[in-house]
């Protein structure tokens, strides 16, 4: 950017400071941050949106600013990191490389950076912790237990050589206890709190857990517990305390509907296209289907979440890397899937010359971001089942 360009911007930025300063709006704070990103000040930009979400903390247009911002930020980050491994690589810059990309839930190139590390440090123990991340994350994602299971032997390998490792019995005490094998948690949180005898954490995770046991069965039987959480999509309260759980479950009612409110007029409207038959869109362990038969929903989703799983996991195995869309053909129609973050939509189409335009609608429907709420128009209604 020349002296001009530089000058006139900052006057330009100026402007709508003092604008944003005299009348504050959500429109004069979204433009004031575009404005400090297209001048690649992005310290100032978080600052700004920052200060405007302050002001009007519903905005969801300033909310989505300020993730951008943030992925801005770790892109950034991201290329000052790789261009310093390309002079003199340490474990340390691949550990903080790994953690953005798993926080930016890019598996695909997390595994890239594990193998990297791994090869240029073989004796070095953090690839090994990365790939258990990495296994993880996908568990969390997708609810498949082949993830858990290899996230499992990874963790019992890496702890049977060293029972002290402390972020390892951390990781293995978390999925204990999101998918309920409580009795191993506590196991794991007992040798924990040995190693960190003063983490409050620690000792206050270990008498939830203990509250839950006396509260009701232990399940003890891993592998039925992972079978379980994929075929239903959902994890049991992490850690539930007695006293809350009816509060809790109440709470999560309320909220399980909201969380494909805003997809429903997509739903609709994609439905509606020429030898659509059938719509589905599975959000974690939600799901919205529309033209099913009575009582047919439910098994639709969770057809869906199954197909969707399987070629994830297949096209990992075959390294083709991240399963994005497929056409499945049949005598008696065409199934389209599509799978993005966080979603996977599908739709039955008996017109061949549908299938580009429903393959268009169904990816914009599979990673569009999951709102926290939103308006639902009249006449957008979709069946609500759990997938």
């Amino acid at each position: 950017m020349g002296l001009l360009q530089r000058w006139f911007s900052t006057r330009s930025r100026t402007r709508i400071r003092e604008r944003a300063n005299d009348s504050p709006s959500i429109h004069l704070y979204a433009e004031h941050t575009r404005s400090a990103v297209a001048s690649n000040n992005l310290a100032e930009a978080e600052r700004i949106v920052n200060e405007g979400l302050d002001i009007f903390p519903s905005s969801t247009e300033l909310d989505r600013l300020r993730r951008l911002v943030r992925q801005q930020k770790l892109a950034d980050r991201v290329r000052e990191i790789r261009k310093r491994l390309d002079r003199h690589p340490t474990p340390a810059l691949y550990h903080e490389l790994l953690d953005i990309q798993l926080l930016c839930n890019d598996t695909a190139a997390a595994e890239v950076t594990c193998s990297e590390w791994r090869r240029m440090f073989p004796i070095d123990a953090g690839a090994e912790l990365g790939n258990i991340r990495i296994a993880l994350a996908r568990f969390y994602k997708d609810r498949a237990a082949a993830d858990g299971r290899a996230a499992i032997s990874g963790l019992e390998k890496l702890l049977a050589r060293d029972p002290g490792h402390a972020r390892a019995l951390r990781l293995m005490a978390e999925l204990c206890s999101r998918i309920g094998s409580l009795t191993k948690a506590r196991d794991v949180l007992s040798r924990l709190s040995q190693i960190v005898p003063d983490d409050p954490e620690v000792g206050g995770w270990r008498e939830k857990v203990d509250q839950a046991i006396r509260g009701g069965p232990a399940n003890f039987d891993l592998n039925r517990i992972l079978r379980e959480v994929e075929e239903t999509g959902q994890f049991p309260d992490p850690v539930p305390t007695l006293d809350d759980e009816k509060a809790n479950k109440k709470e999560k009612e309320e909220k399980k509907p909201r969380i494909l409110d805003s997809a429903r007029p997509a739903l609709a409207k994609l439905s509606k296209l020429q030898g659509v038959r059938l719509v589905t869109l599975v959000r974690g362990s939600a799901a919205l289907v529309r033209g099913a038969p009575t009582g047919g929903a439910e098994p639709v989703a969770r057809s869906t979440r199954a197909v969707a799983i399987h070629a994830k996991r297949t096209t990992r195995r075959m390294g083709l890397g991240t399963f994005k869309e497929a056409v499945i053909e049949s005598d008696n129609g065409s199934l389209v899937i599509c799978c993005g973050d966080p979603s996977s939509a599908s739709a039955i189409v008996e017109i061949a010359s549908s299938i580009g335009a429903v393959r268009a609608a169904l990816e914009d429907l599979a990673s569009a971001p999951a709102p926290d709420h939103s308006n639902v128009p009249e006449g957008a209604e979709g069946e609500l089942v759990h997938a």
